[in-house]
């Protein structure tokens, strides 16, 4: 198994560089929340929180597992983190 790593293009390394969206790939490394347990652990609004999982999602590093039925009733759509990051190499472009 090789250990190499990819670059990553312009959108995962964007995506990797705020600290909100981090926080969301550890929340997400060992159980799947859905946006409003990930808004409710942050302490933000979920339509901030919707913002960067849908940009984890698109790029790859979240992913929706299976729609479940929540405690009330309402459908819930969780996300966990594919580990994509630890494949990815991210520099610092000013360091050249």
């Amino acid at each position: 198994m090789s250990n190499e790593k990819r670059d990553a293009t312009a959108d995962e390394a964007r995506a990797l560089a705020n600290p909100l969206r981090l926080r969301i790939l550890r929340l997400c490394l060992d159980e799947a929340l859905t946006n409003k347990q990930i808004a409710d652990v942050l302490g933000r609004d979920p339509g901030s929180t919707l913002h960067h999982v849908r940009m984890l999602v698109e790029t790859g590093f979240l992913e929706a597992t299976e729609v479940r039925q929540g405690a009330k009733g309402a459908l819930e759509k969780p996300y966990r983190a594919t580990g994509k990051s630890w494949q990815l190499s991210v520099s610092d472009p000013t360091q050249a």
